[in-house]
């Protein structure tokens, strides 16, 4: 790939020297304009793609730091090579605050032009990979959204979230604006009627499938519509609205959508289709709390122990346990009631979201882990478990033999993640599984882990921070004691009393009157 350079010199020696006798192609560059003035190039740069500019500093209408400062301020990514005469230091260190690559002077040592622009080259190579890596994991993340979408509502309506913080930050993560405790939402079952005669003539049920899901997953009059899963002949459809709705506006758009798709199936796909409420909440945190009463819960004990051995695995791969991961992949693949292909495709992608997530915590990103090796598109493209599972347990192994090759780095950023997480949330019940999931580790490895790290097990730590933060409280504020106790994770004043003394030897009125100078009676 050659670099496009144009070279702005009002001396037309220097100027058609530097086109004519410097080498440029074996350089990596091709010069795409010359000019005689830094207006000429500031529009030719309007007009035209650039990636370096090599221009004298002194020309008679623009100089070469003014074209510098038009490029820094409006076409950052071109990088802008100075050549002058003038040896002043004020040029060098303007030239410097307008990010300036490099500054050459006249006369230009030929060996020291090649030099410079071999760093040039090199940098632009390196943007060059930064951006082609960045579309590419975009462009990966973009076709991901639809399934990790899926996933957090299957999620959802088996029971796996609960907690209206954990409903918010996968939100988030999924992509999704959605008020959760506003808008309304609901559970559709769609039933395909005709569904033995459409196994008969459907060759390719497979695209059949995809082309009605198509025509469910959409936005219609202020609600979105996104097709969960499917059993035998009923599929199943979460409705949400994307604005404050009444109950009888949120039921007829329902019905407008409802027609609509009943229409679009039997022209499209001469099916037949009927579409009912199954439930409907005033919002998704009603619908969460409601999930282990669903009737779509009837295999919730399986989904359960589905996203406990989940976890389990991510502590393996955190933790480089090669062959602990190996064995329980092995266990989840192979249960005696072997998980269905749409499952399979829906635990292997949340497994990586979860997996990318993790690696990015600790500095590292999935496609380095993997060598490049791995891609949503072949989870979702895969048509069966035999193709795709021995793939998917490769660029595992990938990912644990990364791990391990920076294990104690990777360990340090463990606990400095977990201590940030303690820090946000010592005024809460937090308890030690909290934090290890949050860090993706068990109970006991991070247990362990903090021990042999901090010298100190995690309660003493709770307790510690939450001791000096009431200290600094107390020294430092008129809050009631009862409320520094809240303040800092013990709404139980007794017990927090009783742990201040054990800690400082005082009690917290002792301690505020011995310390912040001041007596204050409660």
């Amino acid at each position: 790939m050659a670099y496009k350079l144009i070279i702005i010199d009002d001396e037309d020696i220097i100027r058609n020297g530097l086109q004519n006798v410097v080498d440029w192609t074996s350089l990596g560059f091709e010069v795409a304009a010359d000019m005689q003035d830094g207006r000429d190039a500031i529009e030719y740069i309007q007009n035209n793609r650039v990636d370096v500019v090599i221009t004298d500093i002194k020309m008679t209408y623009v100089s070469g730091l003014e074209l510098a400062r038009y490029i820094f301020e409006n076409k950052p990514e071109i990088q802008v090579v100075i050549i002058s005469g003038y040896k002043e230091f004020d040029f060098a260190k303007q030239a410097m605050s307008y990010n300036v690559s490099h500054y050459l002077l006249k006369p230009i040592e030929y060996d020291e032009l090649v030099k410079v622009f071999d760093n040039v080259r090199n940098q632009l190579d390196r943007e060059y990979m930064d951006k082609q890596r960045f579309y590419h994991v975009r462009s990966q993340h973009a076709e991901l959204i639809p399934f990790a979408q899926q996933q957090f509502f299957t999620d959802i309506v088996m029971g796996a979230l609960q907690n209206r913080s954990m409903i918010c930050d996968r939100l988030k993560l999924v992509g999704l604006d959605i008020d959760v405790e506003h808008w309304r939402c609901c559970i559709l079952i769609i039933r395909i009627l005709d569904m033995e005669q459409f196994l008969k003539s459907n060759n390719h049920k497979d695209l059949s499938y995809i082309e009605l899901y198509s025509m469910i997953n959409r936005e219609e009059h202020g609600i979105k519509y996104i097709a969960i899963y499917n059993e035998h002949d009923r599929i199943h459809v979460i409705g949400t609205a994307l604005e404050v709705m009444e109950e009888k506006n949120f039921r007829k758009s329902m019905g407008m959508y409802t027609n609509k798709l009943m229409e679009n199936v039997k022209a499209n796909l001469n099916m037949s289709i009927s579409v009912g409420i199954n439930s409907l909440y005033r919002n998704l945190c009603e619908m969460a709390a409601d999930a282990a009463s669903s009737d779509l819960t009837s295999n919730s004990n399986e989904y359960e122990r589905l996203v406990v051995q989940q976890k389990m695995l991510l502590s393996y791969i955190r933790t480089g346990s090669l062959e602990e991961a190996c064995n329980l992949f092995t266990n989840i693949i192979n249960k005696p009631k072997p998980l269905d292909h749409d499952m399979l495709k829906n635990f292997f992608s949340s497994l990586f979201v979860m997996i990318e997530n993790l690696l990015k915590e600790i500095g590292f990103d999935l496609f380095s882990a993997t060598k490049g090796n791995f891609n949503y598109k072949k989870i979702f493209d895969s048509t069966n478990g035999d193709e795709i599972i021995p793939w998917v347990k490769d660029n595992l192994i990938l990912v644990i033999e990364h791990i391990r090759e920076h294990e104690g780095v990777s360990e340090e950023q463990i606990i400095a993640k977990a201590k940030e997480y303690i820090w946000g949330a010592y005024s809460k019940e937090i308890s030690l599984e909290d934090v290890s999931e949050h860090v993706y580790l068990s109970s006991g490895y991070f247990s362990k882990l903090f021990k042999q790290y901090t010298g100190e097990n995690y309660i003493d730590y709770l307790i510690r921070i939450r001791m000096e933060k009431a200290k600094e409280l107390l020294e430092t504020t008129v809050y009631k004691t009862f409320v520094i106790g809240e303040a800092v994770g013990y709404p139980n004043t007794k017990y927090f009393f009783r742990l201040f003394k054990k800690y400082t030897g005082l009690t917290p009125s002792e301690y505020r009157n011995l310390y912040s100078g001041r007596e204050i009676v409660e």
